[in-house]
């Protein structure tokens, strides 16, 4: 059985002191009535940053580009792989709108945000992404000495 394929991306503003995200009302129990990155399903010849590009638009009204999404890591399950990227480009948090029936919400990436109910994932993925200091160097050797087939980690550039 082909396994499902998403994309999730979490667009930061350029400082990293918010980030865009979105109240899931369906998908996985694991984020229903949380909040997640943005992201969906991949579409036939659809590559995943294509779907990241094309889910923001179509759930915040904002255009982005591929250029403006890093991938960070990959998870994948028995029946799903979901690509994960980040991105830090402030006009595409500040100018975005709910355009569906979940709500997008600009939150603060203090402290703060861990009050709030997160898809469990973001607990980590958020703080990863905010620590400039380690993340390059960890996604290296993550990638480089992980044998384990359910997570990739990959090298990003600066956006």
């Amino acid at each position: 059985m082909k396994k499902q394929e998403y994309s999730m991306g979490l667009m930061f503003t350029k400082e990293m002191s918010q980030v865009l995200l979105i109240k899931k009302n369906h998908g996985p129990k694991s984020v229903i009535g949380r909040w997640n990155g943005i992201g969906g399903h991949l579409e036939d010849g659809e590559t995943p940053q294509e779907c990241q590009v094309r889910e923001y638009e179509e759930e915040t009204g904002v255009k982005t580009e591929l250029s403006d999404w890093a991938q960070f890591t990959k998870l994948q399950g028995n029946d799903f792989i979901v690509h994960c990227f980040w991105g830090n480009k402030t006009y595409a948090v500040l100018h975005a709108r709910t355009t569906t029936n979940e709500q997008v919400e600009i939150v603060n990436t203090n402290q703060h945000i861990f009050n709030i109910p997160l898809a469990p994932n973001l607990k980590w993925f958020i703080p990863f992404l905010m620590d400039r200091t380690t993340h390059n160097h960890l996604c290296i050797v993550l990638a480089k000495y992980l044998k384990d087939d359910t997570l990739d980690l990959y090298p990003t550039t600066t956006i």
